[in-house]
């Protein structure tokens, strides 16, 4: 079973206004019985051409948020980092984490996405 796995891209992925893009995928098998405690780190960059816009990022897992973060007023910022960090409890299984982005903006892209999950146990 892997204890750890991970996800990344060089491409810009497009990220288009009210709509929820998965831009990194992280699967992870947990063996046992018990629940296990699991790190999760994902990240992004962004850019676009908006003022007073905003960027959300969040980890999901069979459709549930574990985690986000949002950053405000990027004024059309070039370069802005978004990071989801955090430690989760999941149950024995397969499990894929959904790295997502998701703007007000008309016109946003994101880079170099990574995500990472590590099972602690």
């Amino acid at each position: 079973m892997a204890k750890a796995s991970f996800d990344s891209n060089s491409n810009p992925i497009f990220v288009g206004p009210s709509t929820n893009v998965i831009v990194a995928t992280a699967k992870l098998a947990i063996s046992g019985t018990r629940t296990h405690k699991v790190l999760v780190i994902g990240e992004f960059s962004t850019e676009g051409s908006l003022a007073n816009g905003y960027i959300v990022g969040d980890v999901q897992s069979e459709g549930n948020t574990l985690l986000n973060t949002q950053v405000n007023n990027l004024n059309g910022t070039i370069g802005t980092i978004v990071t989801v960090t955090g430690i989760v409890t999941v149950s024995p299984g397969n499990h894929a984490f959904d790295l997502r982005a998701y703007t007000n903006a008309t016109s946003r892209s994101v880079h170099h996405p990574a995500l990472s999950a590590v099972d602690l146990n």
